[in-house]
């Protein structure tokens, strides 16, 4: 990723432009991926392929996209983590977007949870703290009506 940006952050990384270039990362590195796949993904539209990928790593139908999602998953949990412990949300997390609502089962694993988990001087008080996904998908529209509503002068 580092070739393409100057700097890498968190959200070229945990976010839907992430999972393709971490899938890459594992085909480079020899993980299992079937040239039906490669071709499919390649023929796909670049705004459709996360999607794809994440469809076969949560099927698990091919070894890169398992291992791709994996990291993804680990990465978003560390990183629920650090938001939990920069602002105190005691009260909760709520991951929102595209992307947790469609893999709910990998972040209801076990890799989520030890990587959100994964500060061990702060692990009880992180252990108490719920993590939700938030599944309607038109919250941020329905929060931009609702800002519109109240604040239009």
């Amino acid at each position: 990723m580092m070739r393409r940006h100057k700097t890498v952050t968190f959200e070229h990384v945990c976010s839907g432009q992430g999972i393709e270039p971490l899938f890459r990362f594992f085909v480079e590195r020899g993980s299992g991926v079937s040239n039906r796949f490669l071709s499919r993904l390649d023929q796909a539209p670049v705004p459709e392929r996360a999607a794809i990928i994440s469809k076969a790593g949560l099927h698990k139908t091919e070894p890169a996209a398992v291992q791709a999602m994996q990291l993804f998953v680990r990465i978003l949990g560390i990183e629920a983590s650090n938001l939990t412990l920069k602002v105190f949300a005691c009260g909760g997390v709520y991951l929102g977007g595209g992307i947790p609502p469609r893999i709910l089962p990998l972040i209801r694993s076990r890799t989520f949870k030890q990587a959100f988990l994964s500060n061990t001087i702060f692990t009880k008080m992180l252990a108490r703290v719920p993590v939700k996904v938030i599944l309607n998908t038109d919250t941020a529209l329905e929060g931009a009506a609702w800002y519109g509503l109240r604040f239009d002068n």
